[in-house]
């Protein structure tokens, strides 16, 4: 009922996402927008190191029902405004979402924290909790709630925000119902000694030491990083350039989501069936994801290319940017699976924060950057950033390796003992 609870709540926001993104489309919303709204997220997604050590002294089931809770009220307050005051839609639809924008990262945060800790109990139970999480998301978004949304936005937006009201008091049901029934033990670290500053402040940031921004191996904060950046710098902006403008545009959008969402819905059951396997298998995976990447943002770039050259037709570019989003968000659900079945407590509240806070700052750097270069307009340039930091990725799946599971180190031990 946990995953049943976030699956309503992020129905409900990618509906009200995708109608937001309908009125891109139709001009109702500038295309600054976009920047401006990946900054603020990005911003608080980048304050993580902050908040991730408070969350984890939480309970994370009390942290979800708390946020589902807070968009409960605010939706409420959205829909009476836009009722009461039709004309300030616009303005209040504005104000809500830089309210609720917060809330993604506390759900988020309290999510990795409630997986950790059914990790530490059973390693295969937070792979089937992060695939049904991430194959539900992925239809309750891209599928479903991004293509309705974008459609919705002809009719207006009281439709979308009633529809998330619904949904979000349904997941606070769903949640406290859970919570009655089952929740993992969750340490909550006592602090009642006192401590000076300094030590208080390197106890919050670095728990375990400052090598943990570099530590990990594939799993550290600077490999989601670089994993962020090419779904940043493409983003939606080559979805809009795709789908075009006009009144057709909402539609040619909706489409493009429901394909995206599709193939990217695919692949988390194939990434947990392989994460059960051998970690040489899961590094094999990864490597692959990754030059699919590259292959899909480079044969985007080529039909880019023609177009500006040729004038061919953009939807040809389709194909290749849906592979190139759905492999990388394949990526970072397999880095992020691991990392939660594989750390320990301790080393996973340590490096959780900064893996946060990276990434948010990679993608607040590369959507700006996209927006610099006018990536509706042209996203040749944008393509050609994608393809090399997909190469980079793969450089380092490459290079890189996972720690030997327990039963592959039992099995080492035995051989050495044998040869011995």
């Amino acid at each position: 009922m946990m995953t049943s609870g976030l699956l309503a709540s992020f129905l409900g926001t990618q509906v009200l996402d995708g109608a937001v993104s309908g009125m891109v489309a139709l001009g109702v919303f500038p295309v600054i927008w976009i920047p401006l709204y990946k900054t603020l997220t990005e911003v608080e997604d980048a304050l993580a190191v902050v908040i991730a050590p408070i969350i984890g002294k939480k309970v994370p089931g009390r942290v979800l029902v708390f946020a589902e809770s807070c968009d409960v009220i605010l939706s409420i307050a959205l829909l009476v405004c836009i009722l009461v005051f039709p004309q300030t839609m616009v303005a209040a639809l504005i104000v809500y979402l830089a309210f609720v924008s917060i809330l993604p990262l506390l759900v988020d945060l309290a999510e990795e924290f409630y997986l950790n800790d059914l990790g530490q109990v059973d390693s295969t139970a937070a792979i089937r909790g992060n695939t049904m999480i991430a194959v539900g998301t992925i239809i309750c978004g891209a599928v479903v709630g991004k293509s309705l949304g974008a459609l919705t936005a002809t009719q207006g937006i009281i439709i979308g925000v009633t529809v998330n009201i619904v949904l979000s008091i349904c997941a606070v049901v769903l949640r406290t119902a859970s919570r009655s029934q089952f929740e993992p033990e969750h340490e909550v670290e006592n602090m009642s000694h006192k401590e000076s500053l300094n030590a208080a402040l390197r106890n919050h940031f670095f728990p375990t030491g400052a090598k943990v921004l570099v530590d990990g191996g594939i799993l550290s904060p600077w490999v989601s990083g670089v994993a962020t950046i090419a779904s940043a710098v493409t983003g939606i902006y080559v979805l809009l350039w795709i789908s075009g403008s006009g009144q057709a545009g909402p539609t040619r959008l909706s489409l493009l989501f429901v394909l995206v969402g599709s193939l990217s819905a695919v692949l988390p059951l194939i990434s947990g069936r392989i994460m059960k396997g051998p970690s040489q298998r899961v590094m094999r995976y990864l490597r692959i994801l990754s030059v699919l990447g590259i292959l899909g943002y480079g044969s985007t770039l080529i039909v880019a290319l023609l177009y500006s050259q040729l004038g061919i037709d953009r939807l040809w570019a389709a194909p290749g940017i849906i592979v190139a989003t759905a492999t990388g968000g394949a990526i970072t659900f397999t880095v992020s699976t691991l990392r939660q079945m594989s750390l320990e407590r301790a080393r996973f509240k340590a490096m959780i924060g900064w893996v946060f806070s990276i990434a948010a700052l990679c993608g607040l750097a590369a959507s700006w950057v996209a927006y610099a270069l006018n990536a509706v307009g042209n996203p040749v340039l944008v393509l050609v950033l994608a393809t090399l930091s997909s190469t980079c990725l793969a450089l380092i799946f490459s290079a890189g390796k996972l720690p030997a599971k327990p039963d592959e180190e039992a099995e080492t031990m035995v051989d050495e003992e044998r040869s011995n």
